[in-house]
């Protein structure tokens, strides 16, 4: 029996990690630590991938197709774009899952989707 199924790590810092769901499956994992992690940053780069995008004149509906394919890509077609560089691929799911929340086709809150604090057990 064969089984195809993407294997995802999970980054866990001092304070604990933050996970990013996408249709029930982990897509994207973040350490917590002391020096905190910098949320902004990531909802920059978010901002900027759809601010980039309709400067080229695309439609929000585009927008989202697009995002959406990227998270729906398997993880060896992902590694192209990302030249197999693992910190690079959770960084692009992340980022993405974060611009698909400000556009509102993501909940945050989701049973399914979404982003979850996990704290260090003590």
């Amino acid at each position: 029996m064969y089984f195809n199924y993407e294997v995802m790590v999970v980054h866990v810092g001092s304070k604990g990690s933050l996970c990013m769901y996408y249709q029930g499956k982990l897509r994207a994992s973040f350490p917590l630590n002391d020096k905190g992690l910098n949320i902004n940053t990531f909802e920059n780069h978010a901002n900027k991938m759809i601010i980039d995008a309709l400067k080229d004149k695309q439609s929000l509906n585009f927008i989202k197709m697009t995002l959406l394919v990227t998270l729906k890509t398997d993880k060896k077609k992902l590694s192209v774009v990302t030249e197999d560089d693992e910190h690079l691929e959770n960084q692009l799911l992340g980022y993405t899952i974060l611009a698909l929340i400000k556009l509102k086709v993501i909940d945050p809150d989701g049973v399914q989707e979404g982003i979850l604090i996990c704290p260090r057990k003590k």
